[in-house]
């Protein structure tokens, strides 16, 4: 196995640290695995969804809860991008360096995930998160996944205000959604919003 390094450790996810904190950020890396965590423990918890999320991807519950534990691990891809680092120039990694913030156009770190994982690491990753799965098996998902804190990335023909307030009827125990980005929006919201506020 070769030695990737260390060097997307230096990439920051969050900028502002708890009061005494040794490092001026928290790596994106970490932040993503902070948030697959509070996702694993969510399904752990959470008896109804993880029996509902089962029924709607016609999977047993524990495959499942590891698609989402998964899944929540590549959220915030779109943070490794120019765009998104280049808003604190104090803190942009070695390997963007040199690198003029100001002249960076601005992205938004959401659309620039979505753009990674469909452009470039849907193809590679599918299979390797869900057995047989390719980039479009995700599709449908990745509005969700890539969204902003349970909300869902805009869809071409459904506002986002009512996606998520769908979204909130079915994670209360109401089955009649049967769209698995909204499950994973509502979800990984509420395991982003648990990430930060334990951390």
């Amino acid at each position: 196995m070769a030695d990737v390094g260390g060097d997307y450790l230096e990439y920051w996810g969050k900028a502002q640290p708890l009061e005494g904190a040794e490092s001026p950020f928290h790596p994106i890396a970490y932040q993503c695995l902070d948030v697959a965590a509070v996702m694993e423990a969510l399904f752990a918890a959470r008896t109804l969804v993880r029996e509902r999320a089962a029924e709607l991807f016609s999977a047993s519950s524990e495959s499942v809860a590891r698609l989402f534990t998964a899944l929540a691990a590549l959220h915030d891809l779109g943070k490794f991008g120019t765009a998104f680092q280049a808003k604190r120039p104090d803190l942009i990694p070695q390997a963007l360096r040199p690198l003029d913030a100001e002249r960076v156009a601005p992205s938004l770190h959401t659309v620039d995930g979505f753009q990674l994982w469909e452009q470039r690491l849907g193809s590679r990753l599918a299979p390797r998160i869900w057995p047989g799965a390719t980039a479009s098996t995700f599709k449908p998902l990745s509005y969700g996944l890539f969204g902003h804190h349970g909300r869902p990335m805009r869809h071409r023909t459904t506002p986002v205000d009512s996606l998520y307030r769908r979204v909130a009827v079915l994670v209360h125990g109401v089955p009649a959604i049967r769209d698995g980005a909204l499950v994973w929006s509502a979800l990984l919201g509420r395991a982003i919003r648990r990430a930060v506020t334990v951390r």
